[in-house]
């Protein structure tokens, strides 16, 4: 496991409040979730890199199964498409970025409803990572639900 020590929300701590407008202009704000949806945050570059399509696609592919495990996905950092299983929001002055401590990597962020961070990870090897945080939200629910 693959764990970063940098600045921004670490496991055991709270995320950051966010708010932004989706590809469709829809504005999603960090309290719609707020004790009812655990949160999978994924951080990436504002502009395309390598890797962001099959990231797209990989968390479209799984979007069932974390909604399944009571979490919704969240992208930061790219303005998405309106077609998007999951809400996109452009981050195109780094804020968001900056507010989580996210710098050039890719950054995955799986928080409790309550805002909890229980896992951060740079996204690396994009299947396993992401079966890694559904397997983190899975044992989040599991652990909720006692």
């Amino acid at each position: 496991m693959q764990t970063l020590q940098a600045s921004g929300p670490q496991p055991g701590e709270l995320i950051a409040d966010f708010s932004g407008d989706t590809a469709d202009g829809r504005a999603i704000v960090r309290r719609e979730y707020k004790g009812r949806r655990h949160l999978v945050l994924c951080f990436v570059a504002p502009l395309p890199a390598a890797g962001q399509p099959m990231l797209a696609e990989a968390l479209a592919a799984r979007h069932a199964a974390f909604r399944e495990a009571g979490a919704e996905v969240v992208v930061f950092g790219d303005a998405g498409s309106p077609t998007a299983p999951y809400p996109s929001l452009a981050d195109a002055d780094g804020r968001l970025h900056a507010r989580y401590g996210v710098a050039a990597t890719q950054i995955l962020i799986v928080a409790d409803r309550y805002g909890e961070v229980a896992l951060r990870r740079a996204l690396t090897d994009i299947s396993a990572d992401l079966d890694e945080a559904l397997a983190t939200v899975e044992w989040l629910q599991m652990r909720c639900s006692l």
